[in-house]
């Protein structure tokens, strides 16, 4: 993307035609796969110009002719290429389950577990915007206006019609999200894929979920170290309001009233110490279903579960919501962040799916999951 004089944004294959030769738009064109491999390899994050430009075999002048910012690159990228292959791939799967063919849904489940490097990259650059107001200016809207064309509350749509696109679209979302760690991959056999099909076909009225018990997903460290305790709430607070790249050392310190000498004198970096307050901070999904056993018992699954993602998508606990999203995106290119259990199973891969799912689409926290969660389980 480049800037005007006047100031106007204007996609690389919207430059007026004649300026655009055969060897310019193939210049773009691998420019804008050597990003995609870059980010996809080594993460957003870690992305430069000059890597692109190594990839792409042309010069780093070529690349800043074409943006003056990685965030003009990226929104360029997602444009061009990462929205338009995300679309095709969420019409691909509505189209699946609305056909009630298991075998279509099971192949499509299949490429979701084994996604594109466009599939990736778009699903990682949709997570880094929720912290880049660069990003999110482009890519904020183009999600919103997506997700609620497939689960908005539209005229003709029931609210189980949406809870259940809501889900199918978290689902996929957290088979790619565990396709880029070393999680255990969700099943994509036609069991998985007969649920996704009765989800969307489920009808009904819901009624109130129980109140009781509360669903917690962080716990308060209690240790004899005050300032452990200090360090490791400020550094997942920060990181969900900023982001792990701008969740710097000083700024974490600076949250927690602590000096960067005591940090450093029990952490070596930055990641040791977000690993560390995850381990003790996070209520993991085991001790989460104990909470629920009576619920479960009493009621049924489809009640328990749909309490549980009602206590997620609480906007009382974004900040949660984006911090695992986030730490989910980067511990598939930072080694010392991958003993974090964000994505350890199924049923958290697709939470985590529904906190992306929730960040860009309208409403979805009123949703009535319970009937199609319901209609799974027949």
């Amino acid at each position: 993307m480049l800037i005007h004089g006047h100031g106007t944004q204007v996609r690389m294959d919207e430059l007026p035609r004649r300026r655009r030769t055969a060897r310019a738009i193939q210049n773009d064109e691998a420019i804008r796969a050597a990003a995609i491999s870059v980010i996809v390899d080594s993460g957003w994050d870690s992305m430069t110009f000059s890597e692109v430009a190594r990839r792409a075999k042309l010069t780093v002048g070529a690349v800043y002719g074409r943006a003056e910012s990685k965030a003009e690159l990226g929104a360029d990228l997602w444009t061009s290429t990462l929205l338009p292959a995300l679309s095709v791939e969420l019409n691909g799967l509505a189209e699946a389950i609305t056909s009630g063919s298991v075998t279509e849904v099971t192949e499509v489940l299949r490429s979701w577990s084994d996604p594109s490097d466009e599939l990736q990259a778009a699903t990682s650059l949709a997570i880094a915007a929720i912290f880049d107001d660069d990003l999110h200016e482009v890519i904020g809207p183009d999600m919103t206006t997506l997700l609620d064309s497939h689960c908005g509350r539209i005229v003709g749509r029931s609210g189980p019609a949406s809870a259940a696109s809501a889900l199918s679209m978290a689902g996929v979302f957290g088979r790619v999200l565990a396709s880029q760690s070393d999680s255990r991959l969700p099943v994509s056999g036609r069991a998985a894929a007969q649920r996704e099909i009765n989800m969307s076909l489920a009808t009904g009225r819901a009624e109130a979920l129980p109140r009781l018990p509360l669903i917690t997903f962080q716990r308060t460290p209690a240790t004899n170290d005050p300032h452990l305790d200090l360090l490791q709430m400020a550094a997942l607070v920060v990181i969900g309001r900023v982001g792990y790249r701008r969740a710097t050392v000083a700024r974490i310190c600076r949250m927690a009233k602590v000096s960067s000498g005591s940090m450093f004198a029990r952490f070596e970096t930055k990641a040791e110490l977000v690993t560390s307050a995850a381990a003790v901070i996070f209520v993991s999904h085991a001790e989460q279903t104990r909470m629920l056993k009576s619920v479960a018992v009493n009621s049924g699954m489809a009640v328990a579960n749909a309490m549980l993602l009602r206590a997620y998508l609480d906007p009382a606990i974004q900040g949660q919501q984006r911090l695992r999203l986030e730490l989910a995106r980067v511990e598939q290119h930072d080694p010392e962040l991958q003993g974090i259990d964000v994505l350890g199973g199924r049923a958290q891969q697709s939470i985590l799916g529904l906190g992306l799912v929730g960040a860009y689409a309208s409403d979805v926290a009123s949703f009535p999951f319970v009937v199609p969660l319901a209609a799974a389980h027949l």
